[in-house]
């Protein structure tokens, strides 16, 4: 197998380096002063992680459009309360301790060492 390498000439280079340039700093809001303390290796991976959250930015935007539509397509709509997201209920050690005694005497057996 024979590889040929091609020369890279400096146009080329440069044309590379400016479009990475005006995309880390025209398109993602880089500081031109970070863009170039910067490797390149380092400005590619920001430049891709910078596309997939935007890509990713785009798709919750979606969802959440399609869930808007969703909702203004039924008939009847559910209290907000329904929807939403609660946290959980923080618990105390002593209504663990409580929760087992209740177990333990249910089932007959120290569910503490089960477990």
């Amino acid at each position: 197998m024979v590889l040929i390498q091609k020369k890279i000439t400096k146009n080329e280079i440069a044309g590379t380096v400016e479009q990475m340039y005006r995309r880390a700093v025209g398109y993602f809001n880089l500081l031109p002063s970070e863009f170039w303390q910067m490797t390149f290796w380092e400005v590619q991976i920001y430049i891709e992680e910078k596309e997939k959250k935007e890509i990713d930015d785009l798709n919750k935007m979606i969802y959440q459009a399609w869930i808007k539509e969703a909702f203004a397509r039924t008939k009847t709509l559910k209290p907000l309360k329904r929807y939403l997201i609660r946290e959980q209920k923080k618990v105390t050690k002593e209504e663990k301790e409580a929760i087992l005694t209740e177990l333990f005497e249910k089932f007959g057996e120290d569910v503490r060492k089960l477990g």
